[in-house]
């Protein structure tokens, strides 16, 4: 009985190891973890939406922003990822559609903090300071732990 346990407990291993083996090609750089993503799950948002954080940590501005756009078309409904977006638009000062997927984000999900962020970088953009400093103060409230980060933009 403990020797049947043991072979299907090192078969189970030997089982393991070898996917992991098989899935290392993939893992080997974010450009390629990006292709099979996208090969083996085409129809996810969630991973258009990764590609897109691949693509604009890569400064691939173009893919980024057409791997959102395919992400929001497959659902838009998800916060997270309507403030995903909008803080990499307002990071390119690209205000009138950062402002308006913050505002989409924060109308699903009132205290998500990217899209407080977005909405953030946005005022500042626009030299609407008295707003930036609103927002700064509604993050202090909410989100004390992330007030640096407000602070070293208002300095």
């Amino acid at each position: 009985r403990l020797e049947t346990r043991s072979m299907l407990s090192a078969t189970l291993a030997l089982v393991l190891a070898a996917g992991t083996l098989v899935r290392l090609g993939a893992w080997r750089d974010n450009r390629a973890f990006l292709v099979t993503l996208l090969v083996e799950h085409p129809q996810s948002y969630r991973a258009h939406a990764s590609a897109a954080a691949v693509l604009a940590g890569l400064r691939d501005t173009a893919g980024a922003r057409r791997e959102y756009a395919r992400a929001e078309s497959l659902f838009g409904g998800d916060p997270h990822l309507n403030a995903d977006h909008a803080l990499y638009l307002a990071g390119l000062r690209d205000t009138a559609p950062a402002a308006a997927l913050a505002a989409r984000a924060r109308a699903l999900l009132p205290r998500e903090h990217v899209a407080l962020r977005a909405q953030f970088l946005v005022a500042l953009a626009r030299a609407d300071r008295a707003r930036a400093l609103a927002l700064a103060d509604t993050a202090q409230a909410w989100f004390p732990w992330d007030q640096p980060w407000y602070e070293r933009y208002l300095h």
